[in-house]
């Protein structure tokens, strides 16, 4: 039974780290896995990429920003209409098993899924195989229907581009005779279940997986000292890719907190967004860290803090609530989406009232000076070790496959 991963990219986005990390465990057991990627930024030599796929992937994923732009639309987005050789590709690899994860951007086109003649496994990353294109559908309920006037698009029209791409995949899912959607949180469980297009889909539960010997506590002064941070120095870390530029992220709202917090005496560390010439953010000294590929640098980084941020509008399963607890790094995040699969509310972290920004600020300053910590740095390193650790997930996508090839 050989087994295809399938990402846009090997490891940028959340998606991508998912599957590289559940490709590795599968790799290190013996299974016949490869990893099929459209774009590759890592160095991994088992990532394989389809005959420049890289280029043609940057090239669709362009027009599709075009198309998106003269109607309104912006990221996140997807069409996925264009051609690429998905069929041509897993006959090259021999796949058995399908196992797709984040194909937007124009990498891989719907209609190319009801080709495959080969059992489906899709984990949903974000609510795009389930929507008329969008990624985050935020208030949005036009998916539980058959999507149209979208307001990503600024569409007014019944029969708009998100209806279009809607009768697509209705199509195309028609047509698809093996197919399970597996969702890595209870939440988007729930929502695809209430879409028109997975209703009468099958849906299982699989949370992301990670290696709890990688994310482990560290020293604490260890990159502190790197940074020139005192040991009794009170340290908030919020980060993301493009975690200052990305609407979802919440940076908007991290900042409405901050500025609720001006008496309080607490330095900032920031990953995934590059210095813009501060070096203060609401009064409070900030360290802007840029992007981190290295799983063990950001390991440090965790460790280093004694909180972490997450004010994201919306998550499925964040990888870095997940990362941060597995570091013994209690968190502060809004009560949306995936992020209480993780967080138990004043156990291992802090889950405010959505985007009451106020509430935010006063987890941030409960977890600061919680007298509690150390149970608490407890609990959150034992809720991943217990429910998340890379083991557990691979042994059950294991089963998973096995049990989709025997039907």
């Amino acid at each position: 039974m050989k087994i295809g991963l399938i990402n846009r990219s090997d490891i940028d986005g959340g998606a991508g780290v998912a599957a590289l990390r559940l490709f590795r465990k599968l790799k290190e057991r013996n299974a016949d896995v490869k990893y099929l990627v459209g774009i590759k930024h890592g160095d991994n030599a088992s990532t394989m990429l389809h005959y420049k796929s890289d280029f043609y992937a940057k090239i669709r994923n362009f027009i599709e920003l075009l198309v998106l732009n003269k109607r309104n639309g912006k990221f996140p987005f997807s069409l996925c209409e264009f051609h690429f050789p998905l069929k041509l590709m897993l006959k090259y690899h021999k796949i058995d098993i399908v196992h797709l994860h984040w194909i937007g951007g124009g990498f891989i086109s719907i209609k190319s899924l009801s080709k495959i003649n080969k059992p489906i496994v899709w984990t949903m990353h974000d609510s795009w195989p389930f929507t008329g294109g969008c990624h985050i559908q935020y208030d949005c309920s036009n998916f539980k229907h058959k999507c149209g006037k979208c307001p990503q698009l600024k569409s007014l029209q019944e029969s708009d581009l998100s209806r279009r791409m809607y009768n697509n995949k209705n199509e195309s899912y028609s047509k698809i005779q093996k197919i399970t959607f597996v969702s890595p949180s209870r939440w988007l469980a729930e929502k695809a279940a209430e879409s028109s297009l997975l209703s009468n889909k099958k849906i299982v539960i699989i949370p992301n997986g990670i290696d709890t010997a990688k994310f482990c506590p560290k020293d604490k002064n260890e990159y502190r000292a790197h940074l020139n941070i005192k040991p009794e120095t009170k340290v908030v870390l919020f980060g993301a890719v493009y975690s200052t530029s990305d609407r979802n992220k919440g940076y908007a709202q991290l900042l409405e907190a901050f500025n609720l917090q001006r008496d309080l005496e607490f330095e900032i560390m920031v990953f995934g967004s590059e210095n813009t010439g501060v070096n203060e953010i609401s009064g409070k000294k900030t360290y802007f860290l840029g992007r981190i590929w290295d799983e063990n640098m950001m390991a440090a980084i965790y460790s280093a803090a004694d909180v972490t941020v997450v004010p994201s509008l919306s998550e499925n399963l964040s990888n870095v609530i997940m990362e941060s607890l597995s570091c013994s790094t209690p968190v502060v995040a809004f009560n949306i989406g995936g992020n209480p699969d993780l967080i138990d509310h004043k156990q291992n972290g802090y889950l405010a009232r959505p985007f009451e920004t106020k509430d935010l600020a006063i987890g941030i300053e409960w977890m600061l000076f919680n007298s509690n910590i150390s149970q608490l740095q407890e609990n959150a390193r034992t809720k991943v070790v217990k429910c998340f650790d890379i083991d557990l997930i691979a042994d059950k996508y294991m089963a998973l496959y096995n049990s989709v090839a025997s039907e």
